[in-house]
């Protein structure tokens, strides 16, 4: 599978499971070539003639769905992003207000029972750093593919950023 360039006909986009044999090369309206391997090439070819006449021709609802689907996916990682950006600037207006010594690890009764720097509110934050990151790597890659994955990754990715700042909103009181 790749781009390559063939002597004859010039660049071409192959899509094969075999290196000899049998090829089926498609010509599309942007000049562009694909040569494909398919089982049978001859009833691959049968099966593209008697359906030709729909080829090229887009439903305009089709068309208007896989622009939604885009919008969608790029949507979701900005409202991630935004998301994250809005827990930190949260955290840095928070930041100064929090004594130097505060209280990191709870109990099952939110009784503090480890204390620290409040500097370590920093690791929190690039912990936190991560999951926008991972959203955004995620949906783009996975996200085309349906949209009830995208709106799961935002939904779990929203609900990190409420859990970091419910984090951050409890230490705060706890002092």
């Amino acid at each position: 599978m790749g781009l390559f360039k063939a002597a004859d006909i010039g660049q071409v986009y192959t899509y094969s499971t075999k290196a000899r044999g049998a090829f089926v090369l498609i010509n599309l309206v942007d000049d562009k070539k694909i040569a494909i391997t398919p089982e049978d090439p001859e009833n691959f070819m049968r099966e593209v003639n008697t359906y030709k006449g729909i080829f090229g021709k887009a439903d305009r609802d089709a068309t208007e769905l896989l622009e939604t689907s885009k919008k969608t996916v790029y949507a979701q990682a900005l409202i991630v992003a935004g998301a994250y950006l809005l827990l930190l600037g949260y955290f840095l207006s928070v930041y100064p207000s929090l004594p130097e010594v505060i209280p990191v690890h709870f109990d099952l009764n939110w009784n503090p029972n480890r204390w620290a720097h409040k500097s370590e509110l920093f690791t929190l934050m690039g912990i936190a750093s991560i999951f926008p990151i991972i959203n955004t790597v995620l949906v783009m890659s996975f996200g085309k593919y349906g949209k009830g994955f995208t709106i799961f990754l935002g939904v779990i990715f929203i609900l990190v950023m409420v859990l970091f700042s419910g984090i951050i909103n409890t230490i705060q009181s706890a002092v």
